[in-house]
Protein backbone atom coordinates (compact mmCIF):
# COMPACT_ATOMS: atom_id res chain seq x y z
CA UNK A 1 0.00 0.00 0.00
CA UNK A 2 2.50 2.26 0.88
CA UNK A 3 4.73 1.76 -2.21
CA UNK A 4 1.63 2.46 -4.43
CA UNK A 5 1.12 5.54 -2.94
CA UNK A 6 4.87 6.41 -3.56
CA UNK A 7 4.21 5.63 -7.22
CA UNK A 8 0.74 7.41 -7.48
CA UNK A 9 2.72 10.77 -5.69
CA UNK A 10 5.61 9.89 -8.70
CA UNK A 11 2.76 10.17 -11.29
CA UNK A 12 1.83 12.84 -10.32
CA UNK A 13 4.77 15.14 -9.77
CA UNK A 14 5.67 13.38 -14.03
CA UNK A 15 2.57 14.87 -14.68
CA UNK A 16 3.01 18.58 -12.96
CA UNK A 17 6.21 18.99 -14.43
CA UNK A 18 5.16 17.49 -18.04
CA UNK A 19 2.26 20.20 -17.58
CA UNK A 20 4.36 23.31 -16.09
CA UNK A 21 6.62 22.70 -19.30
CA UNK A 22 4.57 22.12 -21.85
CA UNK A 23 2.48 25.62 -21.88
CA UNK A 24 -0.84 24.78 -23.08
CA UNK A 25 -2.43 27.31 -21.41
CA UNK A 26 -0.53 29.83 -18.79
CA UNK A 27 -3.30 28.91 -15.98
CA UNK A 28 -2.62 25.13 -16.03
CA UNK A 29 1.03 25.33 -16.41
CA UNK A 30 0.77 27.58 -13.53
CA UNK A 31 -1.43 25.71 -11.43
CA UNK A 32 0.86 22.32 -12.24
CA UNK A 33 3.95 24.25 -11.34
CA UNK A 34 2.81 25.18 -7.99
CA UNK A 35 0.87 21.63 -7.18
CA UNK A 36 4.46 20.41 -8.15
CA UNK A 37 5.89 22.30 -5.50
CA UNK A 38 3.08 20.72 -2.64
CA UNK A 39 3.89 17.63 -4.12
CA UNK A 40 7.70 17.19 -4.87
CA UNK A 41 10.18 20.18 -3.81
CA UNK A 42 13.00 18.59 -5.18
CA UNK A 43 11.36 18.17 -8.97
CA UNK A 44 9.86 21.33 -8.42
CA UNK A 45 13.24 22.95 -7.98
CA UNK A 46 14.19 21.38 -11.24
CA UNK A 47 11.41 22.45 -13.13
CA UNK A 48 11.93 26.15 -11.61
CA UNK A 49 14.87 26.26 -13.03
CA UNK A 50 14.52 24.93 -16.06
CA UNK A 51 11.87 27.11 -16.74
CA UNK A 52 14.30 30.31 -16.03
CA UNK A 53 17.50 29.19 -17.54
CA UNK A 54 15.47 28.14 -21.02
CA UNK A 55 12.87 30.98 -20.98
CA UNK A 56 9.92 28.89 -20.91
CA UNK A 57 7.15 30.73 -21.32
CA UNK A 58 6.83 35.02 -20.42
CA UNK A 59 8.32 36.70 -18.03
CA UNK A 60 5.19 36.44 -15.82
CA UNK A 61 5.77 33.07 -15.48
CA UNK A 62 9.35 33.38 -15.00
CA UNK A 63 8.57 35.19 -12.14
CA UNK A 64 6.40 32.73 -10.33
CA UNK A 65 9.10 29.93 -11.66
CA UNK A 66 11.53 32.21 -9.61
CA UNK A 67 9.06 32.66 -6.61
CA UNK A 68 8.68 28.32 -6.50
CA UNK A 69 12.50 28.00 -6.71
CA UNK A 70 12.84 30.30 -3.78
CA UNK A 71 9.97 28.47 -1.30
CA UNK A 72 11.52 25.00 -2.52
CA UNK A 73 15.32 25.92 -2.53
CA UNK A 74 16.55 29.12 -1.22
CA UNK A 75 20.52 28.48 -1.70
CA UNK A 76 19.80 28.06 -5.82
CA UNK A 77 17.19 30.80 -5.39
CA UNK A 78 20.24 32.96 -3.67
CA UNK A 79 22.54 31.57 -7.04
CA UNK A 80 20.32 32.74 -8.91
CA UNK A 81 19.51 35.96 -7.94
CA UNK A 82 23.77 36.23 -8.36
CA UNK A 83 23.81 35.61 -11.80
CA UNK A 84 20.90 36.46 -13.16
CA UNK A 85 19.04 39.74 -11.03
CA UNK A 86 21.43 42.48 -12.66
CA UNK A 87 19.72 41.46 -16.47
CA UNK A 88 16.74 39.77 -15.60
CA UNK A 89 13.24 41.20 -16.32
CA UNK A 90 11.71 43.60 -13.73
CA UNK A 91 8.84 41.30 -13.11
CA UNK A 92 11.76 38.40 -12.43
CA UNK A 93 13.46 40.91 -10.24
CA UNK A 94 10.08 42.15 -8.70
CA UNK A 95 9.42 38.49 -7.28
CA UNK A 96 12.92 38.45 -5.89
CA UNK A 97 12.43 41.72 -4.27
CA UNK A 98 9.38 40.31 -2.94
CA UNK A 99 10.41 36.92 -2.19
CA UNK A 100 12.84 38.02 0.17
CA UNK A 101 11.40 41.22 1.72
CA UNK A 102 8.50 38.74 2.84
CA UNK A 103 11.74 36.92 4.52
CA UNK A 104 12.78 39.78 6.58
CA UNK A 105 11.27 38.15 9.89
CA UNK A 106 13.33 34.55 8.85
CA UNK A 107 16.78 35.96 8.94
CA UNK A 108 18.38 34.25 12.42
CA UNK A 109 20.31 30.95 10.26
CA UNK A 110 19.95 32.26 7.08
CA UNK A 111 23.00 33.71 6.00
CA UNK A 112 21.88 33.76 2.32
CA UNK A 113 18.94 36.14 2.41
CA UNK A 114 21.08 38.68 3.55
CA UNK A 115 23.35 37.56 0.37
CA UNK A 116 20.34 38.28 -1.27
CA UNK A 117 19.84 41.61 -0.04
CA UNK A 118 23.41 43.00 -0.58
CA UNK A 119 22.74 41.24 -4.02
CA UNK A 120 19.61 42.62 -4.98
CA UNK A 121 20.80 46.54 -3.30
CA UNK A 122 24.25 45.97 -6.38
CA UNK A 123 21.10 44.95 -9.50
CA UNK A 124 18.93 48.14 -8.01
CA UNK A 125 21.94 49.98 -8.30
CA UNK A 126 22.54 49.20 -12.14
CA UNK A 127 18.79 49.03 -13.43
CA UNK A 128 17.93 52.03 -15.64
CA UNK A 129 15.47 54.80 -14.25
CA UNK A 130 12.52 53.29 -16.15
CA UNK A 131 13.08 49.81 -14.24
CA UNK A 132 13.36 51.24 -11.13
CA UNK A 133 9.86 53.20 -11.43
CA UNK A 134 8.46 49.83 -12.82
CA UNK A 135 9.46 48.37 -9.43
CA UNK A 136 8.82 50.94 -7.22
CA UNK A 137 6.28 49.77 -4.86
CA UNK A 138 8.03 46.76 -4.24
CA UNK A 139 11.42 48.02 -3.97
CA UNK A 140 9.91 50.57 -1.26
CA UNK A 141 8.63 47.42 0.17
CA UNK A 142 12.15 45.68 0.35
CA UNK A 143 13.91 48.75 1.37
CA UNK A 144 11.80 49.23 4.01
CA UNK A 145 12.09 45.89 5.23
CA UNK A 146 16.03 46.33 4.77
CA UNK A 147 16.78 50.20 5.55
Amino acid sequence: MKNDNHEKALDCSDVFAKNALTIESFEEASDALLSLKKADKSRARDVALQILHERIGDAFYHALAFEVLYAVSLGDAVVYIEKNARQESVYVLGAMLTAVAEDVGALDGHDEILKAVSLLRQALALRPAEDLQELSTKRAWFEEAYP
